[in-house]
């Protein structure tokens, strides 16, 4: 079923920093996890204003000595990215950083949140939706097979 949906429909996520810098930065799962997001356009992204403003800080401090690359980013994210503002409010995660995902994700009713924090992965799952590392995440993508 889950292939399925996937298959029929716009599929939304939710990424958090971790895995966007890991993608930009390092090879493995989570940079694959961006080129099926920009290159293959497999699934939208959603976030919020105050993630792009995290995406954008924590890419600067890894770009510092780079500033095309930070500026590539931070002209790329806005436009690439569906922004909303959440309706949703909670404040269940340890680290109250972690929550701005969940709201996003609440509220954007989306199909999972991609994360490789630790505190959001020992959920598992909030208000039904799948919390999934980069590695598990790609496995639910029919076209990430072949990979």
């Amino acid at each position: 079923m889950l292939v399925q949906l996937l298959k029929e429909c716009v599929v939304k996520i939710v990424i958090d920093t971790n895995v966007l810098v890991s993608g930009i930065f390092w090879h493995g799962f989570p940079s694959h996890v961006l080129e099926f997001w920009i290159e293959k356009q497999a699934f939208s992204v959603i976030a919020s204003p105050i993630i792009l403003d995290e995406y954008i800080r924590v890419i600067g401090e890894f770009t510092h000595k780079n500033m095309l690359l930070n500026k590539n980013w931070i002209d790329f994210l806005p436009s690439a990215l569906c922004l909303i503002e959440p309706t949703f409010k909670t404040n269940v995660c340890r680290d109250p950083n972690d929550n701005m995902f969940l709201n996003v994700a609440v509220s954007s009713d989306v199909n999972f949140i991609v994360s490789g924090d630790k505190d959001l992965l020992s959920l598992k799952e909030f208000h039904n939706i799948p919390i999934l590392d980069a590695k598990s995440f790609l496995a639910k993508i029919p076209q990430s097979k072949n990979k």
